[in-house]
């Protein structure tokens, strides 16, 4: 089957069983219907401010503006298919995206991958 852009970069195979986008604005964008399902990732607004400030060098005031010009987080769990709390360790999130993955009948193993 062909490959597919839905934006310039952006290529999607029509073979595939299985397609990842990671786009962070999918939903303002209005991709959801493309989607056979949502998978929102989130942590709490103090963890998100910490995170920016550490790996994208902002200052705290700079990373208190981008999550506020963000949708709320609420606005799209209430979209989501799936949530992915990723406040605790490296380890839960793998365990949550592991089980996720399977209820959908996917095996998954992020063993030989590096943390």
């Amino acid at each position: 089957m062909p490959d597919v852009s839905l934006s310039p970069g952006l290529p999607v195979s029509l073979s595939s069983s299985v397609a990842v986008i990671d786009a962070i604005k999918l939903l303002e964008s209005g991709w959801k219907p493309l989607c056979d399902a949502i998978w929102v990732v989130t942590c709490v607004q103090e963890q998100q401010i910490e995170r920016l400030m550490t790996t994208r060098e902002m200052n705290e005031a700079e990373a208190r503006t981008r999550v506020a010009a963000q949708p709320p987080q609420v606005d799209k769990i209430a979209q989501a298919d799936v949530v992915i709390d990723n406040s605790g360790s490296l380890e839960e999130t793998k365990r949550q995206v592991e089980a996720a993955w399977r209820k959908i009948g996917y095996k998954t193993s992020f063993a030989d991958e590096g943390s």
